[in-house]
């Protein structure tokens, strides 16, 4: 994982180091031209958010690679896991195609499957494969609304980050920013963060190492955002949907800096040790 240690921790927002790390290329190659001209703290990640957005390939160098270093438990897909992006109902699906290809001068295997979900009839498409007991998945089309939060987040964390996901979906703004807002203090404080306000407990986990420069001034610019729509003056503008926008996907990253990666990197620990 070293180009994302580059590009994430240190803050090197250079785009040809994205288009490499990304599986898919960066729309008009590497010209800084195509970055939009938007808020300081969007462009600051509008490239980063290629990356994260594209689910589990940010990690992979190869599909092969699919369930090698994290996933579900299990050698079989687990449908349970899986989201009709049409109807949101979980798991009711039936396999109507299933195709596998072995890897050259291996034992692994890619499935391709295309599951029909139960309640609206409609078709997704998956690509899976196991390792070790273990599998993980890609799904497309994937849902565009969210029902729950990731399973390994704290329950009280996971709470506020669904309600400001929710809270876009509704072009609530500045109920979005409250609730990101949160989010955010709760997981500064689930990490010890010690301070009589945000801002000094921003900066206490940032003299302790565990937030990087880049993800420090980061969380300083939600914090303003944030307090505008947590603390409203009677004349004080609304929040905007731009604004509402960047704050929710800075708390995706700072979550998955947080929980997501060293979840993954335990399991990669454990499986070597098994």
């Amino acid at each position: 994982m070293p180009g994302f240690h580059r590009i994430f921790i240190s803050g090197r927002l250079n785009r040809s180091s994205l288009a490499n790390l990304c599986c898919k290329p960066l729309p008009g190659g590497n010209s800084v031209q195509n970055i939009p001209a938007r808020s300081s703290l969007s462009r600051r990640f509008c490239g980063i958010h290629h990356v994260m957005r594209q689910g589990k390939e940010r990690y992979m160098d190869s599909w092969w690679s699919l369930g090698e270093w994290s996933g579900y438990q299990g050698a079989n897909l687990a449908l349970h896991r899986i989201t009709c992006p049409f109807c949101m109902e979980a798991g009711n699906f039936s396999v109507e195609f299933h195709a596998e290809r072995k890897q050259p001068n291996a034992r692994k295997v890619l499935n391709f499957d295309t599951l029909k979900c139960g309640s609206c009839a409609s078709f997704v498409q998956v690509v899976w494969s196991s390792s070790h007991d273990a599998h993980d998945f890609n799904v497309q089309p994937w849902p565009l609304k969210y029902t729950k939060a990731p399973e390994h987040y704290p329950e009280a964390i996971g709470r506020y980050w669904l309600q400001a996901k929710k809270s876009l979906t509704d072009k609530g703004w500045d109920a979005a920013a409250v609730m990101a807002r949160s989010a955010l203090q709760l997981a500064l404080r689930e990490h010890k963060a010690v301070g009589a306000n945000l801002k000094q407990e921003i900066d206490y986990l940032a003299t302790k190492g565990l937030l990087p420069p880049l993800m420090q001034e980061w969380a300083h610019d939600v914090r303003e955002l944030g307090n505008d729509s947590a603390h409203p003056k009677p004349d004080q503008p609304a929040t905007t949907s731009r604004d509402a926008v960047d704050i929710v996907k800075f708390l995706d990253f700072l979550l998955e800096y947080l929980y997501t990666l060293p979840k993954r990197i335990n399991e990669f620990r454990e499986r070597k040790a098994g």
